[in-house]
């Protein structure tokens, strides 16, 4: 039988902790200080002598207490919490929102994420759940294009910054971080034609969608500035694979030998109906995509991609929204950056 001294156990305490959440009372009835006291103390504000701070300060240690940011958010208005409303179930939405946590964490700020898009609860419902709960900033990823000033009407009167990524609102003034989806469209054009492939198509995303139309102009004006090369598009009805509308495109454009797809998931979409047409990648057909997820390098043959930075758009999202917080002001010029990006070859291109 082991015996042992159930007095060793118990964490040596020069306090007992309180049954309930330790208060600014009970730190200003362990040292004789009136609670407004102890609270420009701890909160760095009061003049009193070093031996009086140490003494509340170990007080405060010794009882475990916490500040409620709830309750210093309402007299202060600094809660200290960021909305962020991403696609957080995809996998650069979980990159982009990971690195935005990790670069407020520095700061002490905390984010509220709520993903979309959600079948639950509509894009504006969740603009205003977060200001219900006194948000500082706003990350928004938006639905598209057609928003305009209007749609954020209570962020602004309320002074609140907002930083838009990945797409661009063309009709409101928002800040915005993305990556350059026209140099996207440039580097994978330029590839293709310096293989010598000069019938060539893309596979677009919606043209009502910053990205979508952007990676399109990008790829389409490179690829028409070469002498002898025609272009050929379809766009899909969102960012996700119609295989029987690439069928279609195939049908109607034979002589394509390469193809540039808007993202990753639309390029599957190709790989899957090459299979089912025996058309060899990149023998037959070579594919560019944007995008360079996790199935870029495991897909057969692995993808030729352009790459977008999810988590360096998530770090500039989160030094424009701590720099925008600490300077509130009634009006701001709009910032708007774009992240480069580069192209990964591998084995899904060729020379024709």
């Amino acid at each position: 039988m082991i015996v042992s001294d159930s007095s060793t156990l118990k964490p040596a305490r020069s306090l007992n902790h309180p049954a309930q959440q330790p208060t600014l009372k009970d730190i200003a009835k362990a040292t004789n200080l009136t609670v407004a006291s102890v609270s420009r103390i701890l909160a760095g504000k009061a003049k009193f002598s070093d031996e009086t701070r140490e003494r509340v300060e170990a007080v405060a240690n010794a009882l475990g207490y916490r500040p409620n940011r709830l309750v210093s958010g309402i007299q202060t208005g600094r809660t200290g919490l960021i909305g962020a409303i991403l696609p957080i179930h995809s996998e650069w939405g979980a990159q982009l929102f990971t690195r935005l946590q990790q670069e407020l964490a520095h700061h002490s700020y905390v984010p509220i994420a709520l993903d979309c898009p959600s079948a639950a609860i509509n894009e504006l419902e969740m603009i205003y759940h977060l200001l219900d709960r006194r948000v500082e900033g706003i990350v928004l990823f938006p639905g598209d294009d057609t928003i305009s000033d209007e749609y954020f009407d209570e962020i602004h009167s309320r002074k609140i910054p907002l930083v838009v990524v990945v797409r661009r609102l063309t009709r409101a003034h928002c800040h915005f971080i993305g990556c350059d989806d026209f140099e996207s469209g440039k580097l994978a054009a330029e590839h293709l034609t310096s293989l010598g492939h000069r019938v060539l198509g893309h596979i677009g995303g919606p043209w009502n969608i910053s990205t979508g139309r952007e990676r399109a102009e990008g790829f389409t004006q490179t690829a028409m500035s070469h002498p002898a090369v025609s272009v050929a598009q379809v766009v899909m009805p969102t960012f996700l694979p119609d295989e029987s509308l690439i069928e279609q495109f195939l049908d109607s454009h034979p002589q394509i030998t390469g193809v540039f797809c808007a993202n990753e998931p639309i390029a599957l979409g190709l790989y899957a109906v090459a299979k089912r047409r025996k058309l060899d990648i990149p023998g037959n057909l070579s594919i560019v995509s944007h995008g360079n997820g996790r199935a870029a390098s495991i897909v057969s043959p692995p993808l030729t991609s352009t790459v977008e930075n999810s988590s360096q758009i998530g770090r500039e999202a989160a030094a424009l929204l701590l720099e925008l917080t600490s300077h509130k002001k009634s009006s701001q010029p709009i910032i708007e950056k774009r992240i480069p990006v580069e192209l990964i070859v591998r084995e899904s291109t060729a020379r024709v």
